[in-house]
């Protein structure tokens, strides 16, 4: 029988508490001020979104190796061929990756459709990142802005933003828009 990812959904629900906890506790503190606690909602939000590009690159590569999820073991395309191991899928998913980096992103679904549809047949991250295009590409805007703080990155931060919530944000900061989405 194959072997399930499904460990990988709770270490995710792990992580995720963690970035919760961290906001709770800087809410729950008296000392912190208004804009350290900006900064732990930012930080908080990078963990949990590394929590969720970690979910989908190790989910994808166990999938390469014949793990099964609750619908079952994905059905390969015929131009891939299973491999034996992680490490195996990773070096194979960097050599044939189209338009990759030497590196693998995840947060994007420009790259990550592609990947998928070159290893299955309508393969569970093509499926959900495709329904959930623009929403994923505003969350990762949400998250350069925190990361680089750039007038481009504010700028695209704003217009997401307005996608998410109907509003623009006070002073650009991210962590304004977090605290106030929670």
């Amino acid at each position: 029988m194959p072997r399930s990812t499904g460990f990988l959904v709770g270490e995710f629900r792990g992580r995720l508490a963690e970035a919760l906890s961290l906001v709770q506790t800087a809410e729950a503190s008296t000392t912190f001020t208004h804009v350290r606690r900006l900064y732990i909602y930012e930080a908080a939000y990078l963990l949990a979104f590394s929590a969720w590009e970690t979910l989908l690159e190790q989910s994808f590569l166990r999938f390469m190796c014949g793990y099964r999820n609750t619908a079952g073991v994905l059905v390969s395309t015929a131009a891939y061929t299973r491999q034996r191991s992680v490490a195996d899928a990773y070096t194979e998913l960097l050599r044939v990756s189209p338009r990759a980096p030497a590196f693998l992103l995840w947060h994007s679904p420009h790259f990550v459709i592609p990947r998928s549809q070159l290893c299955f047949v309508t393969g569970p991250h093509e499926t959900v990142i495709a329904s959930a295009r623009q929403d994923i590409a505003d969350f990762a805007a949400v998250r350069h802005h925190v990361a680089h703080r750039s007038e481009d990155t504010e700028a695209k931060l704003q217009a997401a933003a307005l996608r998410l919530s109907g509003a623009q944000i006070p002073g650009g900061r991210a962590g304004r828009f977090l605290k106030a989405c929670v």
